[in-house]
């Protein structure tokens, strides 16, 4: 990002960050359906899974316990710790504002949660950003492979 971090380039990047999510926890739900049903269905994924009792965090556990217990497969699920963080981060702080006078421009930023007692340390966003794109690239790939190998079909 050639700007610094705005309240709209903010607001499209939390847009960017939840849609991408959203394919990642419909990866997820698919190859939970196909596990436990034998196919994806759609009213157990809606039904089920979209249920607002069932977070992330219930799915992600569940996809732990039916994949195989391979360091590649650990480290992938800690990518997805990783990817959540940065959602969360992104969805759920409250941006601060420091202005540039020299710039005339106001300028957001998030405080580390990390460091809750040093709140004046800001974090990059935009190298957070670029974290939340690579891991989504690698997680998503990582999750349309097991999704292959359990017998789903449509993917490219």
């Amino acid at each position: 990002m050639d700007e610094p971090f705005d309240i709209k380039n903010l607001q499209m990047t939390r847009g960017f960050i939840v849609d991408r999510f959203i394919l990642i926890e419909n990866l997820i739900c698919t190859i939970i359906s196909q596990h436990y049903l034998g196919h994806p269905d759609a009213d157990f994924v809606v039904n089920v899974l979209g249920n607002e009792l069932s977070n992330f965090g219930f799915k992600r556990n569940i996809l732990e316990h039916i994949i195989e217990e391979k360091e590649d497969n650990k480290k992938q699920i800690d990518n997805l710790h990783k990817l959540n963080r940065i959602r969360n981060l992104f969805c759920h702080s409250t941006p601060k504002v420091k202005e540039d006078k020299e710039k005339e421009n106001k300028q957001i930023f998030f405080t580390n949660p990390k460091s809750p007692k040093n709140q004046d340390k800001e974090l990059n966003m935009e190298k957070e950003l670029e974290k939340f794109k690579e891991l989504h690239a690698v997680v998503s790939s990582w999750l349309i492979n097991i999704a292959k190998a359990k017998g789903v079909t449509g993917f490219p």
